[in-house]
């Protein structure tokens, strides 16, 4: 497959990692690499010395160039998955292609990587059982004179600060 490099991708983290003087001997350095995201294949051209993270920022400017789609994700909110196993953000993207992941070769020839959006959640539990906490505290009330009730001005900030983290 024959394409060209997108501006943004031929400059900044490839010229000056490999520190090339010319854009062909960038273009020889690089690999395909394919990304499935959003039901769309996107090609992007990237040094394999580069990490995972750093290739999830690409790709992210990559999106945000390419479709009207306004991505307000940072790259720790994707998820990159090949041949059903997540990336690590630690390791580049030659550590996969060559096996030295103690993984396996995940990335060989022309292979596609999965991307996906890590799904947030799992407060739920944790705020009812807040609000139960509270709804005792209430019911507790006429057993205790009311002292339960000092309790609820502590309880509430959780609610509202538990979805910011999850």
């Amino acid at each position: 497959i024959a394409m060209a490099i997108p501006k943004g991708i031929s400059g900044g983290i490839l010229d000056g990692a490999a520190g090339l003087s010319s854009d062909q001997e960038i273009i020889d350095r690089n690999i395909n690499v394919f990304f499935a995201f959003g039901g769309k294949t996107h090609c992007l051209y990237l040094d394999p010395q580069l990490t995972i993270k750093s290739a999830k920022q690409l790709f992210l400017k990559h999106v945000r160039e390419t479709t009207d789609w306004q991505c307000r994700f940072r790259p720790s909110d994707l998820s990159m998955i090949s041949r059903g196993v997540p990336l690590d953000d630690e390791f580049s993207i030659q550590d996969y292609c060559a096996g030295r992941n103690n993984k396996g070769e995940l990335l060989p020839g022309h292979a596609t990587i999965q991307v996906s959006l890590r799904q947030r959640g799992g407060c739920f539990l944790i705020s009812a059982f807040v609000l139960f906490l509270i709804m005792s505290a209430c019911v507790g009330s006429l057993c205790t004179c009311g002292c339960s009730l000092l309790v609820i001005p502590f309880l509430l900030p959780l609610l509202f600060i538990l979805p910011l983290f999850c």
